[in-house]
Order: C-alpha cells, then structure tokens, then sequence
C-alpha cells in the first residue's frame, strides 16, 4: 500500500509539474504575442512603405487587378509569429503569380526597377485592342466543339 501511496504521489508531482510547464509555455506564447503586437505598432510608417512599395509594383504590371500586401500578427501556438499575404487578383494564375513574388522579393530604387524591369520590356500585350495582342489579331478557338467545319463558322 505505500509503494502505491508513494506511485500516487509521484505521479501527482510530475502532473503538477507538467501543468506549472504548460503554464510557462502558454505565458511565453502570450508575451510573444505583445511583442509582436508592439512591433507592429512601432513600425507602422515603415509597414505602411513596404505595402504602398509592394502595391506600385504590382499596379505597374497590372493597373486594372486589384492588390495588397497584409501583415499581421499570427498569434497562438506557434513559431510563425507573423502572417504575410502578398496578394494579386488572379494570382493562381502562373504569371502573376510569378509577378506576386517579384514584387514581393524585390524591394529595389527606381533605378534599379528601370534597369531589370523596364529596360527589358520589348512588347507590352493587353486585350485593349486587337492589334495589342500577342499575334496582332483576335483569334477565337473552341477547344471543347471540335466538330465544326468551316461551313458552320459564317
């Protein structure tokens, strides 16, 4: 009986000690979370550039989509203390999704963006007119009805 009574307390004593670690742990996390938060307060100025440089990029190459850059806080139990969502409208898409990642990998001067960027552009293509296009012409093809002749297209 007291080889259990001992077993008993032993386990009450590694639980409790288990329950006073988790506690540590979760106050950590809590400070971290106040950290971040007053960080993100701190740098605000700073944040708000890094969005409005990210945004100029993306509306140089696309005007009409919508964009944003959000950071915030992620706060819980975790190692990620910051959440960054670079965001293009149509981003799935390869292309922009590409352009996502350069306006948010390259924070360059204006020199610099002329000398990568717009020294290399050779055509810009839009949809603003037929002779803007890739092949200077609207082509329409219907990938899904193939049986149609050149008789049915009138």
């Amino acid at each position: 009986m007291n080889s259990e009574l001992n077993r008993i307390k032993e386990y009450q004593k590694i639980l409790n000690t288990y329950r006073d670690t988790e506690l540590d742990i979760k106050a950590a996390f809590i400070a971290e979370d106040k950290q971040t938060e007053e960080y993100l307060t701190s740098e605000k100025a700073y944040l708000t550039s890094l969005r409005n440089k990210f945004w100029n990029y993306a509306k140089k190459f696309y005007p009409k989509k919508r964009s944003g850059l959000v950071i915030k806080n992620n706060s819980g139990e975790n190692m990620l203390r910051y959440t960054l969502d670079a965001r293009i409208e149509d981003d799935s898409s390869d292309g922009v999704n590409e352009v996502r990642i350069l306006c948010f990998e390259t924070l360059m001067t204006d020199e610099e963006y002329g000398r990568i960027i717009k020294d290399n552009i050779i055509l810009e293509l839009n949809d603003d007119s037929s002779e803007s296009k890739l092949l200077g012409m609207q082509i329409d093809i219907d990938l899904e009805d193939k049986s149609k002749t050149s008789d049915d297209i009138q």
